[in-house]
Formats: structure tokens, C-alpha cells, sequence
């Protein structure tokens, strides 16, 4: 029985991520891939976004709050709000992606979040360097559309994940993930007690 970095081309396999996001994600569930995998690419999606944070915490000015914050441990909240991220997202995908005809397993749903937590972290390290050098004019349209991009990589993560034959489904899916996390958002800051003056 082969294991899965014994079934898995790496280099194949992140270069389809952007070229070809159903190809990848097929790879990888026919991997058999499993969950001490998916946490390593949750983990590693954790360190790099710390990584980010910190380059642009000393390229930017930040609140006080955040200025006086360690690396280590930015890295270990980010690491923590990954896995937390990681597990909702994960439900949520399989949830209502069921509502909408998906036939992805809960496991199937959190290899696409964990695939994409990861690969749009490299991106987001790739991109870094052109988003301080860039002026503002250039690097705040190429920042929308990478972003436009990624969104468009998850849905197709979430369709082959569900098995959707057109990204109709997982449009939907990413719409009621959106919508759900908003209000939790929102109820949240709702229900926060004031702050005495």
C-alpha cells in the first residue's frame, strides 16, 4: 500500500495548484491523503502568514497593539487562528456544500481548505516582495486581482472536493460560507460589552 508521499508528485502537483486547481485537488484526494498531512499544510499555512505579518509590520505602521507583539508569538496565533480556521471552515464547506448536492466527505472538504490555507499563503509570500516595491497605483490592482484569483482557486477546490460539474455549486458554497461569517462576525461585535468612557 502506497503512502501518500510515496503517491503524491510534489513538484506536479503546487504547479497545477495555480494552473490547473481541479487537476491538483483530484490529485490529492485520490492520495488518500490524511490528517496529519492536512494539519502540516494547516501548520505551515500558519508560519507563513506569520511571516507576512511580520514583514509588513516592519514595513508598515501598525497599531500600538500590535507593535509591541513578539514574532514568536505572532507566529503562534496565526498557527492557533489557522487550525481554528482550518476545522470551521472545513464543517462548513461539507455542510453546506451537502445543501447544494455536493457528495465531498468531511475529510474531502478539509484537504481543499487545508490545500488552499496553504498554497494561497505561498502566494501571498511570492507576491510580497512586488506588493512593498510597486506603487500604490500598480500594486493595489495586481493585490485585487490575486485575490480575485485565490477566490476563484477555492471554488474550484470546493467543486472538485464536492464533485460539482460546473463552479455553480461551489460559487453557492463560498457564498453561504461568506454570509455565515459575516453574521457570526457581526453577532459577535454586537454582543461585545461596552467599553466604559
Amino acid at each position: 500500500m502506497q503512502t501518500p508521499e510515496q503517491s503524491i508528485d510534489y513538484k506536479a502537483i503546487f504547479a497545477e495548484a495555480l494552473i490547473a486547481p481541479r487537476s491538483s485537488m483530484r490529485r490529492l484526494l485520490d492520495s488518500g491523503i490524511d490528517e496529519q498531512h492536512r494539519m502540516t499544510m494547516v501548520l505551515l499555512s500558519g508560519v507563513l502568514y506569520a511571516i507576512v505579518f511580520s514583514v509588513i509590520q516592519a514595513t508598515t505602521p501598525l497599531p500600538e497593539e500590535f507593535q509591541e507583539v513578539s514574532g514568536l508569538l505572532l507566529a503562534v496565533m496565526f498557527v492557533g487562528l489557522s487550525l481554528i480556521s482550518y476545522l470551521i471552515i472545513g464543517f462548513l464547506v461539507k455542510w453546506i456544500g451537502g445543501l447544494f448536492g455536493g457528495e465531498g466527505t468531511v475529510e474531502d472538504c478539509k484537504t481543499a481548505v487545508a490545500w488552499y490555507m496553504l498554497i494561497s499563503e505561498i502566494v501571498k509570500v511570492c507576491i510580497l516582495p512586488l506588493d512593498l516595491i510597486l506603487p500604490a497605483f500598480i500594486g493595489a490592482p495586481l493585490a485585487y486581482a490575486v485575490s480575485g484569483y485565490l477566490i476563484f482557486m477555492f471554488a474550484n477546490y470546493i467543486s472538485e472536493a464536492h464533485r460539482f460539474k460546473t463552479a455553480y455549486g461551489a460559487c453557492a458554497v463560498l457564498f453561504g460560507l461568506f454570509a455565515l461569517l459575516i453574521y457570526a462576525r457581526s453577532s459577535i461585535i454586537a454582543n461585545m460589552p461596552a467599553v466604559p468612557a
